[in-house]
C-alpha cells in the first residue's frame, strides 16, 4: 500500500542508518583508510563493512583492519532486539573467537570515538 506507516518506517531506519554510513565514509577517507562493503554469499548475520585504517597512533607504514556492523542511530541500546539481531551477535561472536575484530556503531559520535580511540592507542 502507497504511503503506508510500515513503508515509511522503513525508509526512515534506512535514511537514518545511511546518514550514519556517509559520516562513517567521510571520516573513513579523512584518515586515508577505506572502507568496503562485503557481501557474505551463503552466510547470514556476518558484518557488513570491512574498515582499514592506517596505522594512525605509531604512523608506521600498513594498516589494521577490522569489520564493522553499522545500525540505525540508537541501536545499541537495545541490541540485539530481534531473532536477526540475536543471529548477528551470534556470528560476530564466532568471528572474533576465530581472531577478527568485529565493531559495532550507531552514530556520528560512535564513529568519532572509534577513531580516537585507533589514534590514542586504546583497541588493537
Amino acid at each position: 500500500m502507497r504511503g503506508s506507516t510500515a513503508t515509511l518506517g522503513a525508509r526512515d531506519k534506512y535514511t537514518l542508518e545511511a546518514e550514519v554510513e556517509a559520516y562513517l565514509s567521510v571520516r573513513v577517507k579523512g584518515v586515508h583508510g577505506f572502507i568496503r562493503k562485503v557481501a557474505w554469499p551463503g552466510k547470514r548475520y556476518a558484518p557488513d563493512r570491512l574498515i582499514s585504517l592506517p596505522y594512525l597512533r605509531t604512523g608506521e607504514p600498513g594498516f589494521q583492519h577490522f569489520f564493522l556492523e553499522l545500525k540505525k542511530p540508537g541501536g545499541l541500546r537495545t541490541f540485539p532486539n530481534n531473532a536477526r539481531e540475536r543471529g548477528q551477535l551470534r556470528e560476530h561472536n564466532r568471528m572474533r573467537k576465530m581472531g577478527f575484530r568485529v565493531e559495532l556503531v550507531d552514530s556520528a559520535k560512535g564513529v568519532d570515538e572509534l577513531l580516537r580511540i585507533e589514534s590514542d592507542g586504546g583497541l588493537g
